[in-house]
């Protein structure tokens, strides 16, 4: 199945738009780049090679960042402020806030299949639309349907969709055709149009209108601050061999799955092993008894690949 994401962009507690988060409307070209460098995926990291960057002199720096600040104890590695997004998924503000969103859903009949936490996002899935009047009020509404590559071992990977001519310069861009000649595909339709085509974005308006309503409540808002901290993103219900949902993965903990990564570094690698806990920062993965800790900005999907416990 296909995921549709709409994104809610919000300024101030008002959703401005409704916007994609990967996939543009149509795809003007797609083109090669090396795949990844880590081969096999239990090698290390390689370094990374890249122009030195300039040192400067923090203290002439207007900055909020705080090197002793560090927001979970047992993390000496992750350093900033996370204004209360690291606390449980259980918490009370998050459990309110379900509450909210749930009736705000219900009260233009569309039915959540479950909510999803992240440190800076929060996920409605939702699962049954059937119901909901439309309306042309309301955010605007574009369509995100996941992303769509070349899988082969010669193909681009999952996340390199870009138009390099517009991000290099004349030097940059004759030294790139001299190692990547060949451009894999170009001027391609887009592959997933007629399931673009057959979501009503007046449905999704609806939805939308009605949880930025509840939840820009002033008294909300000052309460439980889920606008402004948080991107709302609206989604059907995924595959059933991946794990989507916080109920999905609460519910397949001591299951062996897969979590694929990306990173700007390009050593983007798979990782196998048991479930242990999912929270709104990390994945959290038994691999050969050592509990191996996976920031969600890293984590690109989970494959389940057991049907039982291990």
């Amino acid at each position: 199945m296909i995921l549709m994401i709409i994104s809610a962009v919000l300024q101030k507690h008002e959703v401005k738009c409704f916007r994609t988060a990967f996939l543009p409307s149509r795809i003007k070209s797609l083109n090669a780049i090396s795949p990844s460098r880590v081969e096999p995926d239990d090698e290390p990291t390689p370094s990374f090679e890249g122009d030195p960057i300039e040192e400067i002199d923090a203290s002439t720096v207007e900055v909020g960042y705080d090197e002793n600040c560090y927001p979970i104890p047992d993390q000496p590695w992750r350093r900033g402020d996370t204004d209360g997004c690291e606390d449980p998924i259980v918490s009370s503000w998050r459990m309110e806030a379900e509450e909210l969103i749930r009736f705000a859903c219900s009260s233009v009949n569309a039915v959540v299949y479950d909510i999803t936490w992240g440190m800076s996002h929060c996920i409605i899935t939702i699962s049954d639309t059937s119901q909901v009047e439309g309306t042309i009020e309301g955010p605007e509404v574009e369509i995100d349907m996941g992303e769509w590559y070349d899988g082969s071992s010669k193909g681009t990977g999952p996340d390199y969709f870009s138009n390099p001519e517009e991000e290099m310069s004349e030097e940059e861009m004759a030294d790139r055709v001299e190692k990547y000649p060949a451009s894999l595909i170009l001027d391609m339709e887009d592959p997933l149009s007629k399931e673009r085509e057959a979501i009503d974005p007046m449905i999704l308006r609806a939805v939308g209108d009605s949880i930025r309503e509840t939840l820009g409540d002033p008294d909300v808002e000052e309460r439980l601050r889920v606008l402004s901290r948080h991107q709302i993103l609206l989604t059907d219900v995924g595959a059933e061999n991946y794990l989507n949902t916080q109920k999905e993965f609460d519910s397949h903990r001591g299951f062996q799955v897969a979590v694929e990564t990306r990173d700007p570094w390009k050593s983007n690698r798979t990782l196998k092993g048991i479930f242990v806990d999912r929270n709104a920062l990390d994945i959290i993965l038994n691999i050969d008894g050592n509990l191996v800790t996976i920031p969600q900005n890293f984590v690109y999907r989970v494959k389940l690949l057991s049907k039982e416990r291990v």
